[in-house]
């Protein structure tokens, strides 16, 4: 299990908890603290903390779930993830 954590002046404000098998991991339960997330900057080196982790250890695929049609799907095609299955699931390639 992994576990990333955004600071700001030594308080957490942003999250995100993942597990690792193999060369996969299913990324999970990210969190961003509402008045953090208007500049996207807490969300974006969360994003790019996780990201060059998961590159350090080799990992080759990366799934994420969300729900369909979420707010969330422009940050995460940002970084590149492509939905896999329609609604739910996404995924790095």
């Amino acid at each position: 299990s992994l576990v990333f954590l955004v600071e700001k002046n030594e308080h957490a404000v942003g999250s995100m908890r993942g597990v690792i098998g193999g060369d996969m991991a299913f990324l999970y339960v990210m969190s961003v603290l509402p008045n953090e997330r208007k500049g996207g900057i807490a969300a974006k080196q969360l994003g790019m903390a996780v990201l060059r982790e998961l590159f350090h250890r080799n990992i080759k695929n990366m799934f994420l779930q969300t729900e369909a049609d979420s707010n969330l799907e422009h940050f995460y095609s940002y970084y590149g993830f492509k939905r896999l299955f329609l609604g739910k699931y996404w995924v790095l390639e």
